[in-house]
């Protein structure tokens, strides 16, 4: 009886820390900004929590956990509670984005999935001098031939290939070098970034993650903004959470898909930290994801309708 008590008042402390953290939007310091990405696994624990509780006799402790375990409840059902909505209507855009870990990622398998999957669109992050070679040697160019390419060494290159015409164009104050282009899709212009921020790990990776965030497009810009790829966050950042309150959403969330995870890689367990944010000229029709051998990345894919 007395483990159970002790391990109720573990349980309470760190689980009532989290969440009020993610709430209040304090995940601006190491450990908490890396802490939210267990947030949806501690939902679970919460209900272990009311139960190890009222076992253990602490019915004001384990009254106190049912509104905590409302809590988590309240962040995460958002993401997937979605229910029946009509299709969209607009022209459709199939895009896809995958992180190529340093651009080591199986370039043929990618090609291969382009191929079956036919997207319109492609972003993709650590793209390397060796990685365009690959892909152009797998054949991605038969498929997406309009290209915006900034490949890097390691992690810092990203790109973007289009069936269409693509028009570059320019972002600054990032980590990467983010590819930026043009689309036209009907009577739309599609701003299009493939996004790559810094990985908020310790010390001043998480100033430049959270700069990585703030520089990108505001949905205020001209044309219909879309951004793709890998944000290194999720729902319970408050500093990815920002995008929306400007004006941005997850295709993920607006198909109930919001949970769905696109990485895992130890510490981090499987969740979903590449995106794709639509504002409001584009809606959500369907959301996958397939793995890629070579990457704790899956490659993401998105079907938008667009006007």
């Amino acid at each position: 009886m007395r483990l159970l008590r002790a391990l109720g008042w573990v349980l309470v402390v760190l689980l009532t820390v989290v969440i009020v953290v993610r709430w209040a939007g304090w995940d601006r310091i190491t450990p908490f900004v890396q802490a939210m990405v267990f947030v949806p696994y501690l939902s679970g624990l919460s209900l272990l929590g009311m139960l190890i509780l009222f076992a253990g006799g602490r019915k004001k402790l384990g009254i106190f956990m049912v509104l905590v375990t409302i809590a988590y409840a309240g962040a995460l059902l958002p993401r997937w509670a979605v229910g029946p909505v009509p299709k969209p209507k607009g022209y459709q855009l199939r895009v896809m984005t995958v992180n190529l870990h340093e651009g080591g990622a199986d370039a043929a398998g990618l090609v291969r999935r382009i191929a079956s999957v036919k997207p319109d669109l492609l972003a993709v992050q650590e793209l390397t001098p060796a990685a365009v070679g690959a892909l152009r040697r797998a054949g991605i160019d038969k498929y997406l031939p309009g290209q915006v390419l900034k490949p890097a060494d390691k992690t810092t290159g990203t790109g973007l290939y289009s069936a269409g015409n693509l028009r570059a164009s320019s972002l600054s104050g990032t980590t990467s070098t983010l590819a930026r282009a043009t689309l036209r899709v009907g009577d739309t212009t599609l701003d299009i970034v493939s996004v790559h921020t810094r990985t908020p790990m310790l010390g001043s990776t998480v100033g430049d993650w959270t700069r990585d965030l703030s520089a990108l497009p505001r949905t205020t810009e001209s044309g219909s903004q879309l951004l793709l790829g890998d944000f290194n966050a999720t729902q319970d950042n408050q500093a990815f959470r920002q995008l929306e309150d400007n004006g941005y959403h997850d295709a993920a969330i607006g198909v109930g898909a919001g949970l769905k995870p696109t990485y895992a890689g130890w510490p981090v367990p499987p969740t979903p930290v590449d995106h794709v944010l639509l504002d409001r000229g584009v809606k959500p029709r369907g959301i996958d994801t397939y793995r890629l051998r070579g990457t704790s990345h899956r490659i993401l894919v998105a079907d938008l309708a667009v006007g």
